[in-house]
C-alpha cells in the first residue's frame, strides 16, 4: 500500500509540473506598461521547444504512475 501512495503522489507532482512547463511554452507575449510588468518578456522557439517537450513528457510520466497506483 505504501508503494502505491508513493506512485500515486510522486504521479500527481508530476502532472503538476507537466502543467506548468505548457503553461510556461504556451504563453503570450506579454505587453509592457501593465501595472506589474515593467518589461516584456519573449521566449525563444527553442525554449519554447524544450518547454513543450518536458511538459509533455511530465504529463505522460505522471498519468502512466497515477495509472500504475490505481491497478
Amino acid at each position: 500500500m505504501r508503494d502505491n501512495r508513493y506512485m500515486a503522489g510522486l504521479g500527481t507532482v508530476l502532472l503538476f509540473i507537466g502543467f506548468y512547463c505548457l503553461k510556461a511554452a504556451l504563453q503570450k507575449k506579454q505587453v509592457a506598461g501593465k501595472e506589474n510588468e515593467h518589461h516584456p518578456t519573449t521566449i525563444s522557439k527553442r525554449s519554447k521547444l524544450i518547454w513543450l517537450l518536458a511538459g509533455v513528457v511530465a504529463l505522460a510520466g505522471g498519468a502512466a504512475l497515477i495509472v500504475k497506483a490505481l491497478k
